[in-house]
């Protein structure tokens, strides 16, 4: 595979983040850059997120949320809501 070059221009602390983390890899920034492009392209677009959201069913809870979340709000923070046989 022959490999193209890609050039953009970072501010100074852009930079020194990217070398940063790419010395923790013990990567080249290069070689860090790539892997994080590569993991870009790998996730769906928003556009494409949308449209695969667009063409599944719909579903219907029957949960009224809006009670529910005031429901959640109105405990005591005891490490989670107990939402019991009541909804």
């Amino acid at each position: 595979m022959v490999k193209k070059l890609i050039q953009i221009r970072v501010s100074d602390a852009t930079r020194r983040g990217v070398k940063a983390r790419a010395a923790v890899l013990k990567l080249s920034v290069s070689d860090y850059l790539e892997q994080e492009i590569q993991e870009i392209l790998e996730r769906p677009t928003l556009s494409e997120l949308r449209e695969r959201l667009n063409r599944r069913r719909q579903v219907k809870v029957p949960i009224d949320t809006a009670q529910l979340m005031r429901k959640v709000q109105q405990e005591p923070k005891s490490g989670g809501a107990d939402f019991g046989d009541d909804l």
